[in-house]
């Protein structure tokens, strides 16, 4: 397989019936014949066929992207701040000050469970996960 081509399987059932008459009328035709006149080529032929087929494809003839080859470099920043606003996140720039969202923090907090909310802790106060909760504990005494 060539680096800049993907490989697709279709199953002959789902392209059947775009495939006009005619031409499968002359695929049949083609194969009686040869069935006719080389029995053993024409069983060759069959075994190799299967219900399901893979096309090799360029992306770039079809106008796709492969998602291997995408860098955010081809994007513009106001591209980028653009779709991740329409997906609900905040974007902020390098000097702007972050809001102060107590609520969502809180919320958060709440939320975790509490093997989750160990490892929240162990991370504010700079302990390692194997901390135990008296060693966290200790440490917040430490810090207030």
């Amino acid at each position: 397989m060539n680096w800049k081509t993907v490989d697709i399987s279709i199953s002959s059932s789902d392209i059947i019936d775009k495939i006009p008459t005619t031409i499968l009328e002359k695929e049949l035709k083609e194969r009686k014949e040869l069935q006719v006149a080389d029995i053993k080529q024409a069983e060759r032929e069959e075994r190799w066929r299967s219900e399901d087929f893979d096309i090799e494809i360029d992306p770039e003839d079809y106008g796709l992207i492969d998602e291997e080859d995408v860098s955010i470099d081809g994007f513009e920043d106001n591209q980028l701040i653009s779709k991740l606003t329409d997906r609900g996140y905040e974007v902020f720039g390098e000097n702007e000050q972050y809001p102060v969202k107590l609520d969502c923090t809180s919320k958060y907090i709440q939320d975790l469970s509490s093997y989750k909310f160990k490892e929240f802790m162990c991370d504010v106060c700079g302990l390692s996960h194997l901390a135990t909760n008296e060693e966290i504990i200790n440490e917040i005494k430490n810090r207030l």
